[in-house]
């Protein structure tokens, strides 16, 4: 599949030092990607398994903050960071990621699919004199 000029839909991971847990942000990011997926299929001897990868190119965005800055912000509200681990949803997506059941991480990635990613690379390549953009993989 590819989609471009869509939105998307950040799951920041973060540690809440008050509650002293695991939380997950959610932040439509304001800007329109391009979002693409295949299929990887690999055979070891007997086995084989098949996944899909996902490929995302973001251009920048006001509201993005380096991972090492966000994580010390007092107030996240209006701010995403790109980080390994967490989740990217293609489109405008509601759901609360609140660590009780049915909305546990895994939960509400089973029912996203196919269409969420769990971030495993980010490319800044925002650098560059032109095309300026994050390039993310994940699975």
């Amino acid at each position: 599949m590819f989609a471009a000029n869509v939105s998307t839909t950040v799951y920041n991971k973060w540690h809440n030092p008050a509650t002293k847990k695991d939380e997950w942000l959610r932040f439509v990011i304001p800007v329109l990607v391009r979002w693409k997926s295949h299929t990887e299929r690999n055979v070891s001897g007997t086995s084989a398994s098949v996944a899909n990868t996902y490929v995302v190119i973001m251009p920048p965005s006001e509201q993005y903050t380096p991972e090492r800055e966000w994580k010390i912000l007092e107030d996240k509200t209006g701010y995403f960071t790109l980080q390994k681990g967490d989740l990217l949803a293609l489109g405008e997506v509601d759901t609360e990621i609140t660590g009780v059941t049915p909305n546990r991480e895994p939960e509400v990635k089973a029912a996203l699919s196919p269409n969420v990613m769990t971030i495993k690379s980010i490319e800044d390549n925002t650098r560059v004199a032109h095309g300026k953009h994050y390039r993310l993989e994940g699975f």
